[in-house]
């Protein structure tokens, strides 16, 4: 995809990247390799950007050089990663920052007067195998709804799921239709609680997109049960396949896809709320229509297109004109 939009790749920086992508003197010896830097904020930046002096020092050695800055926030509150600070402290040093919902891009104009680009999350799944994944999902259509399982998506480490909780209450909260926990094996250990013969636990050695997706495509509903988070690609995952999805009320998941939502309390997500929503009959209806998806896909590669354009002709606003009163963190 980053081919597509901007021609060439020079690095990707990992998650636990070393300190060198955030060294000045290392940036300025390799500033030549590239012509636009786009950084993530969220769950997942690299360690060398997680403190607001580290990623100060990166960006104004990349300004130095010369090079466009682009800041992407995937999550607005994350424990270790001083998010919003990061981009009030170096709203000068950036020349775009983007996010992914109207909602979180509000919150951020609220707390630090800077005024996100929105551009949200293309498809996960390619044309071929969105094409696919719709196919299994007509098929299953065709099944008794009474055999199509709750699927519960505890694929992503990093996510703040509330699944101990909903396992020991599944057989109160599905009304006695099955539920599968799909599982990595880092997370293949005993669960407190539910029926053996109620809850499936599906360990995936391989969780790639495909994978979760055929299993998506078998489900009556997919559950995201988040305590806490501001996006999540299992949202979009199953929006791709065409699923319903009812999920956390955090964040901005309801604008990232038609999700029937459900309140998060201090102990987690409100089991008997959950139950309710479960309750409402879903049928097999087609959420979000394939060609929805491809329009998301082509407004996708447009938005950044024109994004990675401007930056590098040097067309930068990242402060909102309106007078800004920073707000509280209100938790999610």
């Amino acid at each position: 995809m980053v081919r597509r939009l901007h021609g060439r790749i020079a690095r990707i920086i990992q998650p636990h990247g070393d300190d060198r992508f955030a060294d000045g003197d290392w940036i300025h010896t390799h500033s030549l390799e590239w012509d636009v830097v786009h950084l993530m904020l969220g769950r997942d930046t690299p360690v060398p950007f997680r403190s607001v002096e580290q990623m100060t020092s990166a960006l104004r050695a990349h300004r130095e050089c010369a090079v466009p800055t682009v800041v992407t926030v995937l999550d607005l509150h994350v424990t270790g990663v001083p998010v919003l600070e990061s981009l009030e402290a170096n709203a000068h040093l950036i020349s775009r920052v983007t996010t992914l919902t109207k909602g979180a891009a509000d919150r951020i104009a609220d707390a630090t007067g800077i005024r996100p680009v929105v551009i949200p999350h293309g498809p996960v799944l390619n044309h071929h195998d969105l094409s696919l994944a719709r196919r299994w999902r007509r098929h299953v259509r065709l099944l008794p709804t009474d055999a199509a399982p709750v699927l519960v998506c505890a694929t992503d480490p990093s996510e703040d799921l509330d699944v101990d909780r909903l396992v020991a209450a599944a057989d109160r909260i599905t009304a006695g239709r099955p539920l599968r926990l799909l599982v990595t094996p880092d997370r293949a250990r005993p669960l407190a609680g539910g029926d053996p013969q109620r809850v499936e636990r599906v360990v995936l050695e391989r969780a790639d997109d495909l994978t979760i997706a055929r299993e998506m495509a078998r489900a009556e509903v997919v559950v995201v049960p988040l305590r806490s988070g501001s996006h999540s690609r299992v949202v979009e995952l199953a929006a791709d396949v065409g699923v319903p999805i009812v999920a956390s009320a955090v964040g901005h998941l309801a604008d990232q896809a038609p999700v029937r939502t459900v309140p998060v309390g201090p102990e987690g997500i409100d089991l008997d709320a959950l139950g309710k929503a479960l309750r409402r009959p879903f049928g097999f209806t087609t959420r979000s229509p394939q060609c929805q998806r491809e329009r998301a896909e082509h407004a996708f590669v447009a938005g950044w297109s024109d994004l990675y354009s401007r930056v590098r002709m040097g067309h930068t606003v990242v402060r909102s004109t309106a007078p800004c009163a920073p707000r509280p963190p209100e938790g999610q």
